[in-house]
């Protein structure tokens, strides 16, 4: 539909979005600029892709190479905590982290998984520290109850399948694919309870155009 009389800017106005070209989750982006939302509200987007580093995105926006950029809140949060001047705007989606066991795993919630290991790709990743925190909401230590091993993302349903660990974490399209085998099930995910609701990804602005 049109764009709201109240919000369409009076001109248009020329801003660099930094964006993960290759990420599933960044899918809302593409289908605002192919039904032309951003035009629609005056806004000539550019897109700037920084790949798949969220430093990458981050020291973009700080240099002035891009406006505004889009990524999982998680990723965020360290850099925020430690003055990064950007400004959390708006929620793109939610969904998207999964926590994954073989099928005949006796593995079936999350206070079963205390004194087991979990893989994950990297240790910062916002799958593991959403994990992590749910862990502790279910009275779990994360860093005393449980130990976390990196695996490249292609040997992790190996380690699973080899028992070498009790799950892995990972996020969309990765975690769908392999329960699409059939060999594996879900634990737990970030569309239940308290977080299916919530976005986890996010549109953050630099903190000079949010004040202009």
């Amino acid at each position: 539909g049109d764009a709201h009389p109240a919000l369409r800017l009076p001109e248009p106005y020329k801003i660099k979005l930094a964006i993960n070209k290759s990420a599933v989750c960044l899918a809302p982006v593409a289908v605002a600029e192919q039904q032309k939302i951003f035009s629609k509200y005056n806004l000539d987007v550019e897109f700037v892709n920084f790949g798949n580093s969220t430093d990458v995105l981050l020291e973009a926006i700080a240099t002035g190479k891009a406006d505004a950029g889009v990524g999982m809140a998680l990723r965020w949060l360290k850099a925020l905590e430690q003055g990064f001047d950007v400004k959390l705007t708006a929620g793109t989606h939610g969904g998207c982290l999964n926590l994954l066991t073989a099928k005949d795993s006796p593995f079936g919630g999350l206070e079963s998984l205390k004194g087991q290991t979990i893989g994950v790709t990297d240790m910062a990743g916002p799958d593991k520290n959403f994990f992590a925190i749910l862990l502790k909401r279910h009275g779990i230590d994360p860093i005393s109850d449980v130990q976390w091993k990196v695996y490249p993302a292609d040997l992790l349903s190996v380690a699973l399948d080899k028992r070498e660990i009790a799950a892995i974490s990972g996020s969309e399209p990765f975690s769908y694919r392999l329960l699409e085998t059939g060999k594996y099930q879900l634990i737990a995910s970030n569309m239940t309870g308290d977080y299916a609701n919530l976005s986890c990804c996010v549109l953050g602005v630099s903190g000079s155009l949010a004040r202009d």
